[in-house]
């Protein structure tokens, strides 16, 4: 089966057996149900992306999705160095949330000093993060958070390995510099050609790196849920051996 149509098949299934297995009202379920769809949903735009030969949007996709990974994940993981609970690390990373978003809002307020919505959401915000008593993800109390630094709490192999094949292997198509405009010109007798995306980036990799993504957010949402995930891990095992 096509890695795409696997993919698709691992998110359907998983959502109506979510849909059949009711559970209650708990930040747990709320997340790995809010992150279903979302994943889905990248997942999709990945691969419309690589089907039209438009590789570093789908790069940049991925990054992101690589970070849902981990968030979910550190979130998820139930072995973490501190033995805190699900609840506790959602409410870290919301923390987190709040701390980013109202950094961006100062910066909006001092631009625009005049605008009462802004200094509204600023104050609440702001009284929202100071509500959550946990330290940042990967930082002191009080501390900002550090997003790689918070990968040392994921089990073994996720920082020195995955990491780098999911997330900071496509930060050049989220952080463009001048490597990556430079790998954009080629030259052909005395003609120089400009292109806007890399040519020797091979699709069917990042098809893999995308069942990558899919099959560890399905893997722990099916866990939290108690759904059976053998089947899927058979099926991307397979997928990968084929790949």
């Amino acid at each position: 089966m096509e890695i795409d149509k696997t993919i698709n098949k691992w998110f359907q299934e998983t959502a109506d057996e979510i849909n059949a297995n009711h559970k209650p009202d708990k930040p747990k379920y709320d997340l790995a149900a809010n992150t279903l769809p979302l994943a889905h949903n990248y997942c999709n735009a990945v691969f419309i992306l690589l089907d039209n030969d438009k590789k570093l949007p789908a790069m940049a996709l991925l990054r992101i999705l690589g970070e849902l990974v981990f968030r979910l994940i550190w979130c998820l993981y139930k072995d973490n160095p501190q033995k805190e609970s699900v609840d506790v690390r959602i409410q870290r990373w919301l923390k987190e949330s709040y701390h980013q978003r109202e950094k961006h809002l100062r910066k909006l307020h001092l631009a625009f000093p005049d605008q009462k919505d802004i200094k509204k959401e600023l104050e609440y915000v702001k009284n929202e993060k100071e509500k959550i008593p946990y330290e940042f993800p990967g930082g002191n109390k009080g501390k900002k958070g550090n997003f790689y630094e918070s990968l040392e709490e994921l089990p073994p192999g996720y920082k020195d390995q995955l990491y780098l094949l999911l997330y900071s292997k496509h930060n050049i198509a989220i952080h463009i510099d001048m490597l990556v405009l430079s790998k954009l010109i080629s030259q052909k007798e005395n003609v120089r050609q400009f292109s806007g995306d890399f040519d020797d980036v091979d699709t069917g990799e990042l098809k893999m790196r995308c069942m990558d993504c899919a099959f560890h957010i399905i893997s722990y949402i099916r866990i939290v849920y108690d759904l059976n995930y053998e089947k899927v891990k058979a099926e991307y095992l397979e997928v990968k051996k084929k790949n």
